[in-house]
């Protein structure tokens, strides 16, 4: 949820003052479920084609190993550029 959303939705109500938390977080929650309403349908249709997590985490990086032969030398390695050091 924006603060944009938030403040639109408080303009419409006509007031930023709420007797206690308790009041606002129920105003929080009734924008959250208004806003969500519209991608339900969507998200049921994308969980019925989704497949299962794997058991195991994918690693996030790939090692290379790179012969360096000077004490400071730089690789391109796809979308990255390293300067390695010995």
């Amino acid at each position: 949820m924006s603060q944009c959303g938030v403040n639109q939705a408080l303009l419409l109500r006509g007031s930023r003052d709420f007797t206690d938390r308790v009041e606002y977080n129920e105003f929080l929650r009734k924008i959250l479920y208004t806003r969500n309403l519209g991608r339900s349908k969507r998200l049921q249709e994308e969980l019925v084609v989704m497949k299962p997590l794997p058991a195991y985490r994918l690693d996030d990086y790939r090692e290379y190993k790179l012969p360096v032969y000077s004490k400071t030398s730089e690789s391109q390695i796809p979308r990255c550029a390293l300067v390695l050091r010995q």
